[in-house]
C-alpha cells in the first residue's frame, strides 16, 4: 500500500494524537503500535486520522477525507466516501459514518455499502444510542421526525432527526436535545 505523505499536504486538521487499543497516530501522521511502552513504527499515513474505533479486537479508523481502514499488520482500505467525516461508529457489525454533506453511510465490516441516508439538513451532532441514530439539525425548532429505518437479519436501526434552533453551537445543549429525543421515542414506544 502506497501511503507516503504527499508534499504540501497539511497535518493541521489533526492537532491531537489519535489512539485506540495498542495503536496510535501522532500529529505527523505516523501510525505506531505500542508494545511494552515502546512505540513501533508501522507506516506514515497520507492523511490525518479523524477517529479510531476499537471493535471486536480490531482497530478501525477513518481519515479526514472519509477513507476507512482496518488495521491488520498494516492498514487495509475498506471504503471511502470522499467527504470530511463528522462522526464514525461501529455498532452491531455495521460501520456508520456521517459526512459533512449530511449523509449517513452504513457499511459492513468488510466495507460493502448497506445503506445511505440523505438527511438534507446541516448535521450539528450525530449520536448512536441503543438501536438508533439520533441526528441533530437546526431546521425546525424542537421537533422530532422519523427519518429512515435500516433492516438487518438481527435488528432494526432507526434514524431520527431532532431539530433544534440555537446559536452558537453549544455541546451540552445538543446532548440535552439528544437525551430528550431518546426519552420521547421511548415514551412513544418507538423501540
Amino acid at each position: 500500500m502506497d501511503d507516503v505523505v504527499n508534499e504540501g499536504e497539511s497535518s493541521s486538521e489533526s492537532n491531537n494524537p489519535v489512539q485506540a487499543m495498542n495503536y496510535a497516530v501522532d500529529t505527523q501522521k505516523n501510525l505506531v503500535k505500542i508494545v511494552d511502552e515502546q512505540s513501533i513504527f508501522i507506516q506514515k499515513l497520507k492523511k490525518a486520522v479523524f477517529k479510531m474505533v476499537e471493535y471486536r479486537n480490531a482497530v478501525y479508523f477513518i481519515d479526514t477525507f472519509g477513507d476507512c481502514f482496518v488495521i491488520e499488520t498494516t492498514p487495509k482500505f475498506l471504503f471511502g466516501v470522499l467527504s470530511h467525516p463528522c462522526d464514525f461508529e461501529i455498532i452491531n457489525d455495521r460501520i456508520y459514518s456521517v459526512d459533512k454533506y449530511s449523509r449517513v453511510w452504513v457499511h459492513s465490516l468488510q466495507g460493502e455499502i448497506i445503506n445511505i441516508a440523505f438527511i438534507g439538513e446541516k448535521i450539528l451532532k450525530c449520536c448512536f444510542r441503543k438501536d438508533m441514530c439520533v441526528i441533530v439539525t437546526n431546521k425546525e425548532p424542537n421537533t422530532v421526525s422519523y427519518y429512515a429505518k435500516e433492516e438487518s437479519s438481527r435488528k432494526e436501526r432507526y434514524f431520527f432527526l431532532f431539530n433544534c434552533n440555537f446559536e452558537p453551537y453549544c455541546e451540552p445543549f445538543v446532548e440535552e436535545c439528544i437525551n430528550k429525543c431518546i426519552k420521547l421515542m421511548a415514551d412513544t414506544n418507538l423501540f
